[in-house]
């Protein structure tokens, strides 16, 4: 029987940006393989930190009441660990949602266990998902089963478009039913 390998995590953060309308735990996961030349975590990229159980991912959510999500940050050096913790979460937490934030450019075997995945290496010149010219997606989950899952690539309205409590939000929403109503004829 093969001994199963943990993630090892570094520290975890409440965050309210890495995921729309979510107030996260952030579980930042070392060992990184992307190696992502200006990432702004690159201690990430040693395999150093405490391992991550399953006892001490129920320590970290029962330490955080008020969290309606779960992200890993990173874990690309062995996704398929990621997915069972993300399976263990739903099962143990069913209200609880589940993010990922990969550096790998393709969806992973199985993601459908996840109601959000960020796709893309860190590119310096073109900036993090705050920034339109960047090539990280945001992704949420829209239909499926963990094999079978569709997601919808909501990049531009989780991170670009401006909030109701902006000055120039009526304006970007004017534009877009303009915008709407040009494509609909």
């Amino acid at each position: 029987m093969e001994t199963r390998k943990y993630h090892k995590f570094v520290d975890t953060e409440v965050v309210f940006r890495e995921f729309p309308d979510e107030i996260t735990l952030a579980i930042n996961i070392s060992n990184c393989p992307c190696h992502c030349p200006g990432c702004h975590s690159q201690e990430l990229a040693e395999d150093i930190g405490e391992e991550l159980t399953e006892e001490r991912l129920d320590e970290l959510i029962t330490s955080n009441k008020a969290i309606t999500c779960i992200g890993f940050m990173g874990g690309d050096s062995n996704p398929r660990e990621i997915i069972e913790l993300a399976k263990y979460v739903r099962e143990k937490y069913p209200k609880l949602h589940r993010g990922w934030y990969s550096g790998r450019s393709v969806f992973p075997m199985n993601h459908g266990v996840f109601d959000y995945i960020k796709l893309g290496p860190y590119i310096e010149e073109k900036g993090g998902l705050d920034k339109k010219t960047t090539n990280q997606r945001m992704y949420m989950k829209v239909s499926g089963n963990d094999k079978n899952a569709s997601f919808a690539d909501i990049t531009e309205k989780a991170f670009w478009a401006p909030k109701p409590w902006d000055p120039d939000y009526f304006e970007y929403m004017e534009n877009k039913e303009k915008e709407a109503k040009t494509e609909n004829e």
